[in-house]
């Protein structure tokens, strides 16, 4: 009988995170992905003028990347391939600002900001399991790291990225603990449930 149990709870639990997965990439998309990144180009107007046609067609490349997510999001997945669609996408997404990180000179430019706001959009709200957090986490800051310690010529370059990486792990931090909380819900309404099915099916 724990046998049973703990292979309903397993299949419950994963068709859970799948419906999780495919709800929540509806929503980022659909309505939030797009706008946000069409609005920052207003920033790019400002503090990088000389470049705002490359950003522009940087940002652009949002449109395909929530729509082909948002087609492949509907075909036949495990819970285990809708993540690695999720990690794909929130890499993706990051990878533009990254590009335009690259693209800067400056070493301590805030545009790493963005890359917190993409964080925050998919790390947070995507069922992540804990492999797939850090594989998500990687893809978003690793090429900035890369670019950053790169274009460093010298302790007050080192210091500005220093400085950035407070807000980068806080964020992660939010983010892992957000998480946490989440992951601990669903289980609960999952172990409700199934504790609701077996009181039905004694019922009977």
């Amino acid at each position: 009988m724990d046998h049973e149990n703990e292979f309903a709870l397993t299949r419950l639990y994963e068709a859970e995170v799948l419906k999780e997965i495919r709800t929540v990439l509806n929503i980022i998309t659909n309505s939030m992905a797009i706008p946000l990144y069409l609005i920052f180009w207003v920033a790019d107007l400002i503090y990088i003028p000389d470049r705002k046609w490359e950003f522009l067609l940087l940002r652009m490349t949002i449109i395909p990347i929530c729509l082909v997510t948002r087609y492949e999001s509907k075909k036949e997945l495990t819970s285990y391939q809708a993540q690695i669609l999720c990690v794909t996408f929130v890499g993706l997404v990051a990878l533009p600002i990254n590009i335009m990180i690259f693209l800067i000179p400056e070493v301590g430019t805030g545009y790493y900001a963005g890359l917190n706001l993409v964080a925050i959009g998919g790390l947070s709200f995507i069922p992540f399991s804990l492999n797939f957090f850090l594989a998500a986490t990687f893809t978003i800051y690793f090429p900035y790291y890369s670019i950053a310690l790169g274009k460093s010529q010298g302790m007050h370059d080192l210091l500005e990225v220093l400085l950035n990486s407070f807000f980068i792990v806080g964020a992660i931090i939010i983010c892992f603990v957000i998480r946490l909380n989440h992951e601990r819900f669903r289980l609960r309404d999952i172990n409700n449930t199934l504790a609701l099915n077996a009181r039905n099916l004694n019922e009977e």
